[in-house]
């Protein structure tokens, strides 16, 4: 079937129900300009935040997508950060690659950082015991940790709504 690209206009070929001739114009058919020239995905969003967009079957976050179908590869292990802090935004000229301490230095640099002037008011013993007590399964020793893990993933097996991928 011959359809015409939703974005650009260009014909292509659609085996599937895809409106966009390719991942650009698909991007770029899923976000609007604002005022400030970020360019906000109004697609899918993960906690109503990053863009998700999905490539070649696994859902991705739509900015690094962004960067690597504008820019190019994101180097591994690397963050794709927002300059503008707008989360949805995929505009790659507000966005830098950096390493996760890049991002880290970067929200405290701009005041965004969740920890900023705080401490900690309980101490790690208090915290652990209270996990303890709301999760008494924390208690449990390592191998009915494993016989649990191991009952779960029969039932999850067993479950056609989960797809199992375990050995």
């Amino acid at each position: 079937m011959i359809r015409n690209c939703k974005f650009c206009g260009n014909q292509f070929h659609n085996f599937g129900k895809s409106k966009f001739c390719c991942l650009t114009c698909r991007i770029l058919g899923q976000c609007d300009l604002d005022a400030s020239g970020c360019l906000l995905w109004s697609g899918a969003t993960r906690g109503g935040k990053y863009g998700v967009i999905t490539v070649d079957g696994k859902a991705r976050d739509a900015h690094r997508v962004a960067w690597a179908e504008f820019i190019g590869r994101v180097p591994l292990g690397m963050y794709v950060c927002h300059s503008c802090d707008v989360p949805r935004c995929c505009n790659p000229n507000h966005l830098f690659v950096g390493t996760p301490q890049d991002n880290t230095d970067d929200a405290l640099r701009k005041g965004r950082h969740g920890m900023t002037g705080k401490k900690h008011s309980l101490d790690t013993r208090r915290v652990l015991a209270d996990r303890l007590r709301a999760n008494p399964a924390m208690n449990n020793p390592p191998e009915k940790r494993k016989q649990q893990s191991e009952m779960m993933k029969a039932r999850w097996r067993d479950d056609p709504q989960w797809k199992y991928r375990g050995a």
